[in-house]
């Protein structure tokens, strides 16, 4: 009965390139996959802390559902307007639409945990001191990388191109990996 909290395969095959590399099975959405002895041993917080996140992606989402797991009063704080970092981004590709069950089914599963969720609030040092946290969670996410090449000065990341668009006549993507196949 809560089948939005089911966190689909992103069809990624971390669990397939693990097996062979490390010789056990893991998993980019359910971090427990491998790790079994290690989550079976966790339960509840002997003490119950106030703990903030800082940073709505996957890493953020994740961070506060373990912490709330373990009986802690959380809140998450993200600067955008919705979560899902970088992530939400890619949900605009057809072949990625798993990416919006996935973070659908992690918002679900902070809801339910009770995590607040804060939204377009950049968390400042006077507001965390405000708070009184017990901890702070960084899960401020990725930096793209921008190479030191002639002409890097005009170029766009991938999100930019997106959101931007490209202008001119011809244009260069550097990386042949996912998102330069689909950014070109």
């Amino acid at each position: 009965g809560q089948a939005e909290r089911i966190r689909p395969c992103q069809r990624c095959g971390t669990c397939q390139s693990c097996r062979f590399a490390l010789g056990t099975a893991r998993c980019a959405v359910n971090p427990e996959i491998g790790h079994e002895a290690l989550y079976a041993g966790l339960g509840r917080a002997p003490e119950i802390k106030r703990v903030l996140v800082v940073g709505g992606g996957p890493g953020g989402m994740r961070a506060a559902i373990a912490a709330a797991r373990r009986g802690h009063r959380v809140t998450l704080y993200e600067k955008e307007a919705a979560l899902g970092g970088l992530l939400r981004h890619s949900a605009a590709v057809p072949f990625k639409r798993d990416i919006v069950r996935l973070l659908n089914a992690l918002a679900a599963e902070m809801a339910a945990l009770g995590v607040e969720t804060v939204l377009n609030c950049e968390l400042t040092p006077e507001q965390a001191a405000a708070e009184h946290p017990d901890a702070i969670i960084a899960a401020l996410g990725a930096v793209e990388a921008r190479p030191e090449i002639p002409g890097a000065a005009l170029a766009l990341t991938a999100l930019e191109a997106e959101q931007r668009g490209v202008e001119g006549e011809t244009a260069v993507v550097v990386g042949g990996g996912l998102v330069g196949c689909v950014t070109a």
